[in-house]
């Protein structure tokens, strides 16, 4: 069995859970009703040819829209929903022993995990195209402007990049624990102690008067998976290799996890 025919059937198993088609119709619906919110605030907040300061920020171009949605779009709904199909695609499948009867047929474990990896990376492109479209759409009919458009779909490729990073680390986690919402629970909490050490190292400063060298905190895996958001501001590219860094590091240490699983 060839890489390609063990994707088609790693994609067709992917397809038959039910947060596939859940996060996919999700992500669509974050796109369009962003979009059509940022629109219709404009119309309704528009005074002759002056826009109320609080809705000019939103934007005035279809970056701009899409831009926000892809804000939304991170607000822990869709990346839990991949999170959770990432797991579910090693505990659940190595409770069952459908894992073990995949590793099995005349293949090797690398290509068994280099298709569900795929599979996953595929998955969310399709959601990162199926919220930014939409919303660009929307918003160059709407506004007649593009505004910077490569650095937004620089700024998707990232965000997709991170969300696959989140899902590694979840069937890293998922090697361990044969719960797929265990596995999730762990991820989460690894990820909720990040983002705790960080801001204890940005008071430091204010409440204690020590200097915690910038690089130190920007070197730290939350700002990686943040790397989007320079989109709109200034890129960091310290984050894009952090990320990229922390990416191959993640997928380097679920390889030696799978070659070493007893299935």
């Amino acid at each position: 069995m060839n890489i390609a025919n063990a994707l088609a059937i790693e994609w067709l198993i992917l397809k038959r859970k039910k947060p596939f088609w859940l996060v996919l119709i999700l992500s669509l619906l974050i796109g369009t009703f962003v979009a059509l919110t940022i629109v219709l605030l404009h119309q309704h907040s528009a005074q002759g040819e002056t826009v109320h300061p609080v809705i000019q920020a939103l934007g005035q171009n279809a970056s701009a829209v899409a831009g926000r949605a892809l804000w939304v779009s991170n607000l822990y709904l869709v990346p839990l929903l991949l999170l959770l199909i990432a797991c579910d695609s090693i505990a659940t499948e190595r409770s069952s022993n459908r894992l073990r009867d995949a590793a099995m047929q005349p293949i090797t474990r690398t290509v068994l995990l280099s298709t569900k990896v795929l599979s996953q990376a595929m998955l969310t492109v399709a959601c990162a195209a199926l919220t930014g479209l939409p919303a660009v759409m929307i918003g160059a009919l709407y506004f007649k402007n593009a505004g910077p458009i490569l650095d937004l779909g620089f700024a998707y490729l990232l965000s997709a990049l991170g969300n696959l990073a989140i899902m590694g680390l979840g069937m890293c986690l998922s090697t361990v624990w044969q719960s797929a919402g265990f596995a999730a629970i762990s991820t989460i909490i690894l990820l909720v102690i990040e983002q705790v050490i960080r801001a204890i190292l940005q008071l430091t400063k204010p409440i204690l008067g020590i200097q915690i060298p910038e690089f130190m905190v920007q070197a730290f895996p939350g700002n990686a998976l943040n790397a989007w958001t320079g989109w709109n501001t200034e890129w960091s590219i310290l984050a894009i290799v952090g990320l990229m860094t922390l990416t191959t590091a993640i997928f380097g240490l679920l390889h030696m996890r799978i070659q070493r699983l007893k299935l």
